[in-house]
């Protein structure tokens, strides 16, 4: 899965810019935390079928995917439940969008 980061808007918003304009509007703001939680959560799942596809082989990238995964569902937690979305009362279904 393939994570975008903002860069220019039409050559005129900075990630910078996007971002002041994001945490300002509350509802933006939920939307965004949950897509992120969404792309932590959906990558767990997407690296699980690939090791599953590598049935083992090799060991070294079995291992380490493994450990991608680990990091990847705390972040997911961390949104999800430690006093983040669901603290602020956030959506933390599939979100909208592309």
């Amino acid at each position: 899965m393939t994570v975008a980061y903002p860069r220019k808007f039409n050559n005129s918003l900075s990630a910078r810019d996007i971002l002041k304009r994001v945490v300002s509007d509350r509802e933006i703001h939920l939307i965004t935390l949950n897509r992120y939680r969404y792309n932590e959560q959906r990558s767990c799942k997407d690296l699980t079928e690939l090791i599953e596809q590598l049935n083992g082989n090799p060991p070294e990238l079995t291992r380490d995917l493994s450990h991608h995964i680990s990091d990847e569902s705390r972040h997911a937690l961390w949104l999800t439940d430690l006093d983040l979305l669901v603290e602020l009362g956030g959506p933390i279904d599939t979100p909208p969008g592309v």
